[in-house]
């Protein structure tokens, strides 16, 4: 959810930024739109008001300051107003409802058709190589190759003139038997049969990407270890494939969202060739006229277009892709960092263990010798045959006669210690030393 957040902020801020160019761009080239109009009515008499009525209508009022100029354009954006067209003085949204519908299911079909079938193709040509399928890869490319006009000339002569398969001309039927406007079959029919000459022209010229496309990475993807473990693991061969072009369409879903503005472009050709009722021919007709109103609104909808198919191609990329949380746009949007030496939180921190330092883990206690009780002393130095290495008698203790009382200090256990110390043996003592040293003999 947190990708989905950052990409839309990212496309509202270049939608922002289209719509400054789109204002500023017409004001940078020579004329304006008023003076295309005095151009069309010359010989009519004009006074100041009508100059000014018409200088407020087209957002060309020069009293005014650009900065005054933009911030009311930003407002007649916002209420849907994208000015008027000084070719057929209506205004630019009817003109865009009008023709609107007609681009977008002519490319919107086209595209759709040629990204559905170019990439199935793909994905049997890239699972069977050296296969039959792999001779239409010269046939898509020379299709490819060819531009757009060419190829809807060639369309129109061979399928619409010659053979006459389809309708050639137009968005529907008109003249002598007029099809009726409206959701009803006759007009539905009409328009998919004019629709099928200008889509198969977009379809052809675009579909041998998506066939390479596909099957490049899908050659990639079988070698990967991850497809030959699913197809050692016994899965199903259709198993196998789907879980290889998962993987290999991502780079597909981020092209089709980029074609979409040279699939549009090509779309202006294909209309003019066929005559048919569009954006491409609108804007057409609006370069030649000088209709500026109409060029600027055209551009904005086509520029808001393409930020919304690739804002819906990024939302798809991240459900597609099969790797965890945060995808492949961790090199774009890096993850926040969380350690404290980072150079985002080093201030902070440091003003933090300044006031209220980490405490450090108490220190372990020193192993240290085990606490025995003393035993007394031997009865005699000489006579100890309790085990003849007494520890109180200084004299090194053998491992099998290691007494259980408290051993001495280290200086006792090295050298015989001296007379009278504490340590010493004395013939005072009378205690045996059997009852401390059990592995002691009978008596001493």
């Amino acid at each position: 959810m947190n990708t989905i957040v950052r990409r839309l902020g990212f496309y509202l801020i270049a939608a922002y930024a289209a719509v400054t160019l789109n204002f500023f761009l017409p004001r940078m080239l020579p004329g304006n739109a008023l003076q295309t109009i005095l151009q069309s009515l010359r010989g009519t008499t004009l006074t100041r008001a009508q100059l000014a009525a018409m200088s407020a209508q087209y957002g060309l009022d020069s009293h005014q300051s650009l900065l005054s100029q933009y911030l009311g354009y930003l407002g007649r954006l916002l209420h849907g107003d994208l000015g008027t067209s000084t070719l057929q003085s209506v205004p630019v949204t009817t003109i865009l409802a009008n023709d609107l519908p007609w681009t977008i299911g002519l490319i919107g079909s086209a595209t759709v058709v040629a990204f559905v079938l170019g990439t199935l193709l793909g994905i049997v040509i890239g699972w069977r190589r050296s296969g039959l399928l792999d001779a239409l890869l010269p046939v898509m490319t020379f299709f490819q190759a060819v531009p757009y006009f060419i190829l809807a000339l060639l369309l129109l002569l061979t399928g619409g003139f010659y053979w006459k398969l389809f309708p050639y001309n137009g968005g529907y039927t008109t003249g002598r038997n007029p099809v009726p406007e409206g959701w009803n079959w006759p007009f539905i029919s009409s328009v998919a049969e004019h629709g099928v000459l200008p889509a198969a022209t977009v379809a052809l010229a675009s579909i041998a990407g998506w066939i390479i496309g596909m099957r490049n990475m899908m050659v990639t993807t079988m070698d990967e270890d991850y497809v030959l473990v699913a197809a050692a693991k016994g899965l199903p061969q259709w198993r196998v494939v789907a879980v290889a072009a998962r993987n290999a369409i991502l780079p597909s879903i981020s092209n089709f969202a980029l074609s979409i503005s040279l699939v549009v472009t090509g779309s202006i050709v294909t209309e003019i060739v066929f005559s048919y009722p569009g954006v491409g021919y609108a804007i057409y007709q609006a370069v030649l006229n000088a209709d500026y109103p109409v060029m600027q609104g055209i551009l904005l909808v086509v520029t808001f277009t393409v930020l919304g198919a690739n804002l819906l191609a990024d939302i798809a990329y991240v459900i597609l892709d099969p790797r965890p949380a945060g995808r492949a746009d961790r090199w774009l949007f890096p993850p926040r960092p969380t350690h404290r030496t980072t150079h985002r939180t080093k201030r902070r921190t440091k003003r933090r263990t300044t006031h209220r330092p980490t405490p450090r883990p108490p220190r372990r206690p020193r192993a240290g010798p085990p606490a025995y009780p003393a035993p007394p002393r031997c009865s005699s130095a000489a006579d100890c045959c309790c085990c003849s290495h007494c520890w109180r008698c200084s004299v090194r203790s053998s491992p099998r006669t290691r007494p259980t009382g408290r051993r001495p200090p280290a200086t006792a256990s090295r050298s015989r210690p001296r007379a009278g110390s504490r340590w010493a043996p004395t013939s005072s003592s009378t205690t045996s030393c059997r009852r401390y040293w059990p592995e002691a003999g009978t008596h001493c």
